[in-house]
């Protein structure tokens, strides 16, 4: 009798574990397809606004926006928009007359406790206005992105100026999507830290996804070829995608979007 109540207990205890296993699994793949689902929702909010600049810059009015469709043409259209479960708020500020940024973010309801969110940055220049800039001569190679020092640093990343006189970079943004981590060093090149939560640059402290870091001045003369860059985060970065956005000196915006190392 002892035997068969062990036998019956040692039976049901790997059935649990088993019927467990499985429920996670499939809670994961779900909450994993959902956040993808998200993140391409967060970037066609982008390219929507970048399509909208296409047709005339002074329609990036500041404020929340939801986006739709009319004639074949994506619009702004209240605060926000939903498709299914999925609510999207696309939000623009002036950073000055020829430059805005564009903030694309969707929430859901992930789980019962848990409310999902994605949130991608970019920065939308008057272009017509910014034939020949700075940005245009700042060439970005990403081919080498990887991450360090326990995924902590995204390094890999080199600066070169195509441009027949130099070019200065004044700010950098670096945004990513991962929740609750914070950059606290960027260096161009490695050996030259220009931005730190402690010093040079501002604002002081380790700060979020997406913040405008003021560095200390980045001038690379022409023909500078393979200027490397380092960023150090609090805590590892593994599986994450960045966007960064250099502020130039002319007031341009160079924009290195999906950067997976």
């Amino acid at each position: 009798m002892v035997e068969a109540i062990l036998s019956v207990s040692l039976f049901s205890l790997v059935v649990t574990a088993l019927v467990g296993a499985i429920t996670y699994s499939q809670v994961s793949l779900a909450v994993a397809g959902d956040r993808a689902r998200a993140v391409m929702l967060a970037e066609e909010g982008l390219e929507a606004v970048r399509n909208i600049r296409e047709e005339e810059f002074s329609l990036l009015t500041d404020g929340q926006h939801g986006l739709a469709i009319a004639g074949n043409f994506w619009v702004f259209s209240g605060v926000s928009d939903s498709t299914g479960k999925f609510n999207r708020v696309v939000s623009i500020s002036t950073l000055n007359p020829s430059v805005k940024q564009v903030t694309s973010r969707v929430t859901w309801q992930q789980t019962l406790q848990r409310q999902g969110n994605v949130e991608l940055v970019t920065y939308l220049t008057d272009w017509h206005k910014r034939f020949g800039s700075q940005a245009d001569d700042l060439a970005v190679n990403i081919s080498g992105a990887e991450l360090r020092a326990g995924g902590q640093q995204l390094r890999g990343i080199t600066l070169s100026n195509i441009g027949p006189g130099p070019i200065t970079i004044l700010t950098v943004s670096v945004s990513w999507d991962l929740s609750g981590k914070l950059i606290e060093d960027v260096r161009i090149p490695e050996g030259t830290r220009v931005w730190g939560y402690n010093g040079p640059g501002l604002p002081s402290g380790r700060q979020s996804s997406g913040v405008i870091l003021d560095i200390q001045d980045v001038v690379l003369p022409a023909g500078a070829t393979g200027v490397t860059t380092r960023f150090t985060f609090q805590g590892a970065m593994t599986g994450a995608t960045f966007s960064i956005v250099f502020g130039m000196a002319d007031g341009s915006f160079k924009t290195v979007s999906g950067i997976q190392p």
